[in-house]
C-alpha cells in the first residue's frame, strides 16, 4: 500500500484516516500473541563483558537507550535482518523493539520473539503489539504468563504485508525528518556560536 505523500497533502485527506478507510476488516481473526510468536531465551546471546567499543556487534536493550554499545565478541550473535527481523521484548517492562540487524543483549530480562509461521508478518504483529493496553503493576516477568495470552486482530498475510509496508513508509519519513531536524539544530548551534 503506497502512501503518496504529496497526494495525501494535496487532498487534505488526513493521512491515517484515508489509509484506514482502505482496509477491509472483514475476515480478521483474533489470535493470542503466544499462538503467533515463538519466544527464545536470551542466554546464548548475552554479552560476556560489558566493555564496549566503537565498532562491532551492537549490544541492545529494549529501553530508551536501545544500543548500549558495541562488542567485538563473535560468538552468540542473534541473527536478524530486514527479511528476518526479531522483536526484542523487555520481560519486566513489556517494552518492545523491532530489530533488523545482528545483535547481542546485555540482560536476561528479555525475550527474543519471531513468527511461528510464514503466515504472519512480524512487522505487522510488532505494530499491533504496540497498541495493546497493558499495565505493569509489579516487578515480574510478563511474557509467558500474561503478555503471550493477550489477543490482537490479524488479517490475511497479504493484508498484513500491505499494512506493515504502509507503517514502514511512515517510519521512513519520520526518520528522515528527525535527521533533518538534527541537521538544522546543529546549523543553528553553530550559527549562534558564530554570531554571539
Amino acid at each position: 500500500m503506497d502512501l503518496p505523500h504529496a497526494e495525501t497533502q494535496r487532498r487534505g485527506a488526513g493521512g491515517p484516516r484515508s489509509v484506514a478507510a482502505a482496509i477491509d476488516r472483514k475476515g480478521w481473526k483474533r489470535v493470542r500473541l503466544g499462538d503467533v510468536l515463538a519466544y527464545e531465551q536470551p542466554y546464548p546471546y548475552i554479552v560476556h563483558k560489558a566493555e564496549y567499543v566503537s565498532n562491532g556487534t551492537p549490544v541492545l536493550t529494549p529501553g530508551k537507550t536501545f544500543i548500549l554499545g558495541y562488542t567485538t565478541e563473535t560468538d552468540g550473535i542473534c541473527r536478524a535482518s530486514s527479511d528476518a527481523p526479531r522483536i526484542l521484548f523487555d520481560d519486566f517492562l513489556t517494552i518492545s523493539r523491532l530489530v533488523q540487524f545482528d545483535f547481542k543483549v546485555k540482560s536476561s530480562a528479555v525475550k527474543i520473539l519471531s513468527p511461528i509461521s510464514a503466515a504472519h508478518n512480524l512487522r505487522f504483529i510488532f505494530h499491533a503489539m504496540s497498541r495493546l493496553q497493558f499495565e505493569v503493576t509489579d516487578h515480574q516477568r510478563h511474557w509467558i504468563n500474561q503478555f503471550s495470552k493477550l489477543e490482537i486482530q490479524v488479517p490475511t498475510k497479504q493484508e498484513q504485508d500491505r499494512i506493515a509496508s504502509a507503517i514502514d513508509s511512515i517510519d521512513t519519513h519520520i526518520s528522515a525528518l528527525e535527521a533533518l531536524i538534527a541537521k538544522y539544530e546543529a546549523i543553528k548551534k553553530a550559527t549562534v556560536n558564530l554570531l554571539l
